[in-house]
């Protein structure tokens, strides 16, 4: 299994706050009520397999995945979106994992509502229309989703495709940084430094930025230790 799509699967299901909410059960109940068909059931042992090292497991659990969204359980619909995205266990087919977007964002899943915001920002099995991704990116953030909070920041920094708003765009930037996105963080660093949509602030800057790079981001580390070389900052900051 491609390494890439196996890290993007495991975020989706292991840190999906919603699937984490879903009321307790047995194991040996889990599987009795999948095998009888019971979608929110089979959505749970999916989960189950797809995190197990062996690719017979994942198989099995991309098509117990596959069948739980077509029985109508609405938190494996973003999933199975993704499986037709980057063709993992199925035919790689843009449309298809579009139209799964918007099964899922239409339950108002805030995964796949960022998710098809971004199919629409890139126009990948759907024409491209950047109103309609911000609109969604808005319907994503304002659930706490930060991939979405980061892209529709994004979107307001530059003025993509939409009005361009600063303000805005540290505002719903720093949400994401707080919920620990590492490009996040570093990208508010950047706004306290250059003082965009907020009042240049080098000390906040530099905590961003530290908050970031010790995530493992390069873009942050680089910018401290040009920082650090300019002698804005002590040598100090920089392990």
């Amino acid at each position: 299994m491609n390494k890439k799509i196996y890290i993007l699967l495991f975020s989706i299901l292991c840190f999906n706050p919603l699937a984490q909410a879903l009321p307790e059960r047995t194991f040996e109940e889990m599987i009795k009520r999948s095998e009888q068909g019971d979608p929110e059931a089979m959505y749970q042992y999916a989960d189950f397999l797809l995190h197990r090292e062996d690719e017979a497991s994942q198989k099995n659990g991309a098509a117990l995945m596959l069948k739980s969204a077509q029985g109508g359980f609405w938190l494996a619909f973003s999933v199975v979106g993704d499986f037709f995205k980057y063709g993992f266990t199925v035919k790689q087919d843009p449309s298809k994992a579009v139209e799964w977007y918007k099964k899922s964002a239409e339950q108002n899943d805030p995964a796949g509502q960022n998710n098809l915001g971004l199919a629409y920002y890139t126009g990948e099995g759907i024409s491209q229309n950047k109103a309609l991704a911000a609109k969604w990116y808005q319907k994503s953030a304002e659930q706490g989703d930060a991939n979405a909070q980061r892209n529709l920041a994004l979107m307001n920094l530059y003025g993509d495709g939409i009005t361009k708003n600063e303000k805005q765009a540290f505002q719903w930037m720093l949400k994401s940084a707080e919920q620990g996105d590492e490009d996040a963080q570093n990208s508010v660093g950047q706004m306290y430094l250059e003082g965009k949509g907020v009042a240049a602030n080098v000390t906040l800057a530099v905590q961003w930025l530290k908050r970031s790079e010790a995530q493992g981001n390069r873009y942050a580390h680089q910018q401290l230790w040009e920082m650090c070389n300019a002698g804005r900052i002590t040598a100090e900051c920089v392990d």
